[in-house]
């Protein structure tokens, strides 16, 4: 009789291990350290845990880099200075770092819109 189980393919990467995720995960980590941020300052400035921040920065089979949120991922873009684009790009993040490309963001993240009352 032949087998009729359906077959699930494995996947073709394991969790957090893509590419996009390790060079986002790379790009993250070399932003934070050029400006001389701990994680704790950092995680302040982009209004996220402490937690969270090592999450995006660290291998997390639980959340991969292309997982976020757009929001998340534009907070962070602006708040280090640099293009949604070049999160994704090494090269970009390298000239950014070294000042070889201007700063597109504030060093102070926008304050919070109070709601009218």
């Amino acid at each position: 009789m032949p087998d009729t189980r359906r077959k699930t393919a494995a996947p073709a990467v394991a969790p957090g291990t893509h590419p996009v995720d390790i060079a986002v995960r790379k790009n993250l980590r070399l932003l934070r350290r050029s400006r001389g941020w701990s994680l704790q300052a950092a995680a302040r400035h982009l209004q996220v845990t402490p937690v969270a921040l090592a999450t995006y920065e660290r291998h997390s089979p639980q959340s991969t880099v292309r997982s976020l949120r757009v929001e998340v991922v534009a907070r962070l873009a602006r708040v280090y200075g640099v293009s949604h684009g070049d999160l994704y790009d090494e090269q970009a993040i390298l000239m950014h770092v070294q000042g070889l490309r201007p700063s597109l963001a504030m060093d102070e993240p926008e304050p919070a819109v109070e709601a009218a009352s």
